[in-house]
């Protein structure tokens, strides 16, 4: 994994250069500490810098790399990377896990290698050999720009799951890419103005989705999209994947368990490839401890397996007790971290700057402090469990969210009897995430806006001044949400938990618990990877039926029964927790510097409600989310 930055001339437009592109890979040193490279057509530029190539193209250009060695460490392997003829270039960040395979397919065409296993040198040959179409062969996590000097053409992907990032920003008529805004940044004339509508998508969904951010002339690439540059004209994002093209299939449920436990036994080999040592995030969780059976089961070694909680407190308990089942198990080489209530805040204040754009995930700070912990001990690839709940049905409430939908299908009368039913005082208090989807539902939207909903429209508005408020009155956050549903539902095949699962693995995973994977791991120089997120492995877990995926009440059903065996009883049955974190205990012990913060962020971008506090809501993921906001204000240049 590393970093990618570049600046390419538009038709007509400017030109970058050396100073720029070079401070632009200097703020993702983080990123790549193991090397750097730049490569450019402005011949005229090369006596002033170092480790500069040169590649001849009539448009104006300039390449820049940050390397995290993990496949192939010789120099060899470095980037920005050049073909033996020289009329082709890349820049890549991520990892092609099957690229042994296509590298044996592409020699067989008689296509020479330089390199002795670099999937670099198999993603630039694949890409100059088939085009765009390769992409449908590549197994991986990516995020490049790959460059053909003989047509002034250049393309640039995202992986399909959105598990590497790509930002861009056309600044005074050249496009100008990188792994993060930071970099960005960097450029003269970078437009550092807060969208507020995207402001308003923070305070309900906890992060913007693609292709926008919190600035308003900087965009990200959606995950499975790509964008093609032609003669200097850059054409729209476009997709090369999308889950939904996937149809569902019939089948039963011993050869899905079978299968299942098959294609999750490949996608976890395929994350172990890699010429430095491969460790685990392990929670206790049936997800994490699957990731440390199978690394297991493929080695001749103990794995490194990395846990943390927060020291005993009232009211609060750890998963260090599943954890050490899990490792025990599995006999890994297991470190445990205990966190204070201190060290949380103070590893929030210094994590806030590898967020890079504001993500309101509480275990951002945590996982910087396992990725900070794994890279003293030689670990520079951890394996997350991220992608498994959304994949197969993790969360409980999908089940109430499917039971509404199958009852008062969106109608608004039925909308309107129900809620009035639940009015009554008996039932007044139960089930209260149903009067947010009442409203929802009445005013013309499907109920389900995804698992990063922190809080309604209304109390998100209620946070913004009142003259942004007036600026952005217009727009609802939930129109983006509603209008991806009425795509999706065109697809009669598909039913509620289907359209869950698309929603969350479109918003919630690349938005929120990858992007707090990749920035979290990487601010620590550590690669995150991701074994249930393998492509194959999403394709074929979404396009079973979801009767096997939930099933007498169990969620992830099929996956339990996949591990039986495998993953120890007492951890493959026990109720589903979730992270635990004590965010209001934590916050609440630090109410007024906490409020603060909010308070300077407000004096100094004016966005933020005088009456917004932390006191505000009694909800700690509420409150983290303000929070986590303005500490990024803080530390951001208006």
């Amino acid at each position: 994994m590393c970093g990618i930055v570049g600046g390419i001339a538009l038709e007509n437009g400017g030109a970058p250069n050396f100073e720029v592109v070079q401070a632009m890979c200097d703020s993702l040193t983080h990123r790549g500490p193991d090397g750097e490279g730049l490569l450019t057509s402005m011949q005229f530029e090369l006596n002033n810098a170092k480790n500069v190539q040169e590649i001849k193209s009539d448009r104006n250009l300039w390449l820049g790399h940050r390397r995290l060695s993990i496949i192939d460490l010789s120099t060899d392997a470095s980037q920005p990377m050049v073909d033996t003829s020289g009329k082709y270039a890349i820049v890549f960040n991520g990892e092609i896990y099957n690229h042994a395979k296509l590298r044996k397919e592409l020699e067989s065409k008689g296509i020479r290698f330089k390199t002795s296993h670099s999937d670099t040198e198999v993603l630039l040959n694949g890409l100059i050999f088939e085009g765009k179409n390769f992409l449908d062969k590549v197994n991986g996590m990516f995020a490049f720009c790959f460059m053909d000097t003989a047509n002034d053409y250049f393309l640039f992907a995202r992986d399909r799951l959105g598990i590497k990032p790509f930002y861009y920003s056309v600044i005074n008529g050249v496009f100008y890419f990188a792994s993060e805004v930071k970099a960005l940044r960097k450029v003269p004339g970078f437009i550092s103005e807060i969208d507020e509508t995207a402001l308003l998508d923070y305070f309900v969904f906890s992060s913007v989705k693609a292709p926008r951010t919190i600035y308003k002339n900087t965009s990200k690439l959606c995950p499975g999209h790509l964008i093609e540059m032609k003669a200097g004209r850059i054409g729209s994002e476009r997709p090369f994947w999308d889950l939904k093209a996937i149809s569902k299939r019939k089948t039963n449920l011993q050869s899905e368990t079978d299968a299942l436990l098959n294609y999750f036994d490949q996608s976890a080999q395929r994350r172990m490839i890699a010429d430095v040592e491969v460790g685990v995030l392990l929670s206790g969780g049936v997800d994490s401890t699957a990731n440390l059976g199978m690394l297991t089961k493929h080695s001749n070694q103990p794995i490194s397996a990395f846990s943390i909680g927060f020291k005993p407190e009232p009211g609060y308990q750890n998963e260090f007790k599943f954890a050490r089942i899990a490792a025990n198990h599995f006999g890994a080489d297991y470190h445990e971290i205990q966190v204070s209530y201190e060290d949380f805040i103070r590893d929030l204040s210094e994590s806030i700057g590898f967020q890079d754009m504001p993500i309101a995930d509480s275990a951002n700070a945590l996982i910087y402090r396992i990725a900070r912990t794994a890279k003293e001990k030689g670990i520079t690839v951890l394996l997350g469990g991220e992608g498994s709940d959304e994949l197969m049905i993790g969360y409980s409430y999908w089940s109430f969210a499917s039971k509404y939908q199958k009852l008062l299908k969106e109608s608004k009368s039925k909308t309107r009897l129900v809620s009035s039913i639940h009015q009554l005082p008996l039932i007044n208090k139960k089930r209260a995430i149903y009067k947010n989807w009442y409203r929802k539902t009445l005013d013309g939207y499907t109920h389900f806006s995804g698992g990063t909903e922190t809080r309604s429209v209304e109390i998100a508005r209620s946070l913004l001044d009142p003259d942004a408020q007036r600026r952005v009155k217009d727009y609802n956050p939930l129109d983006q949400i509603q209008q991806m549903y009425k795509d999706f539902i065109q697809n009669d095949e598909f039913d509620y938990f289907d359209w869950m699962t698309y929603l969350d693995l479109n918003h919630r995973l690349p938005e929120l618990l990858l992007a707090r994977l990749d920035r979290m791991t990487m601010g620590a120089s550590v690669e995150g990877r991701v074994p249930f997120l393998d492509h194959e492995l999403a394709e074929f877990c979404f396009s079973m039926p979801n009767e096997f995926k939930f099933q007498n009440g169990i969620e992830k059903y099929l996956l339990k029964k996949s591990f039986e065996g495998i993953v120890p009883n007492e951890i493959l049955y026990r109720p589903k927790e979730g992270f635990l974190l004590p965010l209001n205990e934590i916050i609440n012990s630090k109410k007024t510097k906490m409020n603060r913060l909010v308070s300077e962020a407000r004096q100094r971008f004016g966005l933020i409600n005088e009456n917004a506090s932390i006191e505000a809501s009694n909800s700690g993921h509420q409150n983290y989310n303000l929070l986590n906001m303005a500490i990024w204000m803080n530390e951001h240049e208006n």
